[in-house]
């Protein structure tokens, strides 16, 4: 029976600091818990034509195709302010037959012509813009053939090829070498 007790004794005593330092574990642990809050990232524009609006609302007038005549329009892309650094190009779409009597289009400083497909001219911006850069129209204006636009050329003009549609398109820089590699993301190639 002697050594049954001294069993139990020693049995209880290995259960009594079983529990003394479990108990002491459990007030000798500590638990952190940290929550990043990510954000999501923008990219807004604007477009507008100062000068055209301008003169449209002016004159009736202001847009008719007179041969030689120098139209004022002036495509101007900005970056809204929450908007990430980016890239920025405009796809001016001219219909064949209004382009065939308009003279060649001068682009302003950083603006060039990127590449064309069919009646779609696309107009990129070469450097990463913010919302703080001060970025010039894509052009100032359209001119009119003088001697190129004839009568039987004009008179064959449909109201669906008088329309310059401008489209402004623009990509997060971030994560892209230059322009070239976010436009052909942008694109899907």
């Amino acid at each position: 029976m002697k050594k049954g007790k001294m069993f139990f004794s020693i049995s209880l005593a290995v259960i009594v600091c079983t529990l003394i330092v479990a108990g002491t574990l459990a007030y000798l642990t500590d638990t952190q818990n940290k929550t990043n809050v990510f954000t999501v990232g923008k990219v807004g524009i604007t477009l507008t034509e100062p000068n055209w609006d301008k003169g449209i609302e002016v004159s009736k007038d202001y847009a008719k195709i007179i041969p030689g005549k120098t139209i004022p329009k002036d495509p101007t892309v900005k970056l809204i302010e929450s908007s990430e650094p980016a890239y920025i190009r405009v796809k001016v779409t001219i219909p064949a037959a209004l382009k065939s009597i308009l003279e060649d289009i001068n682009v302003n400083e950083g603006w060039v012509l990127s590449k064309t497909v069919g009646n779609d001219y696309y107009y990129e911006y070469k450097d990463s813009v913010t919302s703080a850069s001060q970025i010039p129209s894509v052009f100032n204006e359209v001119v009119i053939q003088g001697a190129g636009a004839t009568n039987e050329k004009l008179e064959a003009l449909k109201t669906s090829d008088l329309n310059i549609t401008i489209v402004a398109q623009a990509i997060q820089s971030a994560g892209f070498t230059d322009s070239t590699a976010a436009w052909k993301a942008f694109d899907g190639e």
